[in-house]
């Protein structure tokens, strides 16, 4: 299935008739989460955001706040997710012979192995990227059952780690995927989503057609599938739209913003993108969308957005190019949009006006992991393992320095008042109180 929106409708101006703030924007999960869980990618609404107090400002290698840290099971650069007590994380073993993939169930009290779950086991895969891993995609749940999505397959366990069902959602993953998957599964309805897009080959050329696919939740069935040819080289995780009774999927891609009907998968409606190769998330707020970055000709782009399905249009209210992210996701947070550039400037925007509130650098570092926020604090984390505690507010503060002084790619999980934080080669979970003072 094939559809596209007649250019008419694209991008035009907006006559604001109030009718947006009957809508709501949702991201990632659409089933409740209990208080303290973290069963998405970014968590709840899959906005980077935990609406818990008491989170910590610092910590260290002596171990001030560290309630625990262990060597998972696998690697992977997935962030973990929590429900109930228990963290659920994917992970990858092997490298020139046969490389495992599975899902582990941790205790989040002590971080002890519960159970463990091979996926798949195969040879002859592509590299990732520099910047991924053979498990790079989050697990997400809905409270019930845990959905895990490897490139070519997506599974469903139970939480006591048994495999309900496997299905393989892309024949040609192992063989043509440049980079590897990236994208995150979301729940829509019953349905689990996967999203797929194009990526071109070394030379120019296009290795498969790009894709989303709907799965039904408890049987694996496949419900819809839509490929297209018009696009390429998104890695970022959908988000979903409600209004009303419709639920819609929109994707962030080169060149456009896509939305599709969660029911059916038809292609609704597009915005132009004029940034490529997308992998931060689109960010909400209020009747605001915000594609903040890309990996190339990057850029924030804003647009205001009204109406629902086919007659969805938008208006791009603002844009800026200077310190635009590269693979950081942005938070919005208390009013305001946050975001940081690979090279550290953290800029703070008026989400709505796109009018500069402040910008300043943080201490020199690479920074790719997605930024997250909770009790009036920003943590933005360099690749260093180095993590940096912001007040989220109207001026620059930088409140704390933290140096775990292990390499990551991973993100930040906010879970029942635990920084879970993920590295090349161990789990932290960081708890104010907890661990020896500072020496």
């Amino acid at each position: 299935m094939t559809n596209s929106t007649p250019p008419s409708r694209l991008n035009r101006p907006l006559t604001w008739l109030g009718s947006f703030s009957l809508l709501l924007w949702l991201v990632g999960c659409a089933a409740p989460q209990g208080e303290g869980d973290w069963a998405q990618w970014r968590g709840p609404n899959g906005a980077g955001v935990s609406t818990l107090g008491d989170l910590p400002v610092d910590w260290g290698q002596n171990g001030k706040n560290v309630k625990w840290k262990i060597k998972p099971p696998a690697r992977g650069v997935s962030q973990p997710i929590v429900i109930d007590g228990r963290i659920y994380l994917t992970g990858s073993r092997g490298g020139r012979g046969p490389i495992e993939r599975t899902v582990a169930a941790l205790d989040l009290e002590d971080g002890s192995l519960l159970w463990e779950t091979i996926i798949s086991e195969r040879r002859g895969e592509r590299k990732h990227h520099r910047f991924g891993s053979h498990s790079t995609p989050t697990s997400v749940s809905d409270g019930s059952t845990v959905w895990a999505y490897f490139g070519g397959y997506l599974a469903a366990l139970s939480l006591e780690g048994e495999l309900l069902w496997r299905v393989t959602v892309d024949e040609s993953y192992w063989t043509t995927s440049r980079y590897g998957a990236a994208s995150s599964p979301i729940l829509a309805g019953r349905a689990v989503i996967v999203f797929s897009d194009d990526e071109w080959g070394d030379e120019g050329k296009r290795s498969r057609s790009s894709w989303m696919a709907a799965y039904d939740r408890e049987s694996g069935e496949e419900m819809w599938r839509n490929t297209w040819e018009d696009t390429c080289c998104s890695y970022a995780t959908p988000v979903l739209r409600h209004g009303g009774d419709d639920l819609e999927i929109v994707i962030a891609t080169t060149p456009f913003i896509l939305g599709f009907d969660a029911a059916t998968g038809e292609r609704l409606w597009q915005l132009d993108l004029d940034v490529t190769q997308v992998v931060p998330g689109l960010a909400v707020s209020g009747d605001m969308l915000i594609q903040a970055g890309a990996v190339h000709n990057k850029k924030i782009v804003a647009y205001r957005v009204e109406g629902t399905g086919t007659a969805t249009h938008g208006e791009r209210v603002w844009e800026e190019k200077r310190a635009s992210p590269e693979l950081a996701s942005p938070v919005v947070y208390q009013d305001l949009l946050f975001t940081v550039s690979p090279g550290g400037i953290m800029t703070c925007f008026e989400p709505q006006t796109g009018e500069l509130v402040w910008r300043d650098r943080l201490p020199k570092g690479d920074y790719r992991s997605a930024m997250v926020a909770g009790d009036g604090k920003l943590y933005v984390m360099s690749l260093g393992g180095i993590t940096y505690v912001v007040e989220a507010g109207r001026e620059f503060r930088l409140l704390a320095t933290n140096d775990l002084a292990e390499f990551t790619e991973s993100s930040i999980a906010l879970a029942a008042g635990c920084l879970l934080v993920r590295t090349e080669d161990h789990l932290y979970c960081i708890e104010q109180g907890s661990g020896p003072p500072d020496s």
